[in-house]
């Protein structure tokens, strides 16, 4: 595992006893020759497909579905765990509580045919697209909407922006598996 990080933008002192609602996500990284398959918003940013894991649905499951949901092509094998990022919020539906997402990362490859997207109304809504895209470019797009105060952005850029600036320093240091 490369990296294991936590962002932490609760109000909430770590010593505190508070409820804390706990969502486990699973995140797939996917490279073709140099570039990585991300999912490209209206808004500019870049994530890595991938999403929620289901009650009774393990990782693998949650994390082949996602992907296919995502960005239409069928997860073929998933490989070494690179990393996880803990993000912790004060939950904007209950007062007193912390929203606690657990983001796993896992390097996969790709089948080669491609079938249709199956987005949830948000993601259709921020009109969710499958990309090729290098790994310096995302990182530039991500920062750029992050620092720009005028720009509508989602919470997941900076957590995706620091897997991107992991993955692309071990990217750099040896060459991954590829689809």
């Amino acid at each position: 595992m490369i990296f294991n990080k936590v962002i932490d933008k609760s109000d909430f002192s770590s010593g505190s006893s508070i409820k804390i609602t706990k969502r486990i996500a699973v995140r797939a990284v996917i490279l073709k020759g140099n570039n990585l398959l991300m999912v490209h918003s209206k808004l500019g940013d870049y994530k890595f497909p991938g999403g929620g894991v289901k009650a009774l649905e393990n990782y693998d499951e949650a994390l082949k579905r996602e992907v296919l949901e995502e960005t239409g092509y069928r997860v073929k094998t998933i490989n070494e765990k690179l990393g996880v990022i803990v993000e912790r919020f004060n939950d904007s539906y209950e007062e007193n509580c912390i929203f606690e997402m657990v983001s796993h990362y896992y390097l996969c490859t790709i089948e080669v045919d491609k079938t249709n997207q199956s987005l949830d109304d948000y993601e259709a809504d921020l009109e969710f697209k499958p990309e090729f895209v290098d790994i310096e470019k995302a990182i530039i797009e991500n920062k750029e909407l992050l620092q720009d105060e005028s720009r509508e952005k989602r919470a997941w850029t900076q957590r995706e922006t620091l897997a991107l600036s992991f993955i692309k320093e071990e990217l750099g240091t040896k060459k991954a598996g590829e689809c």
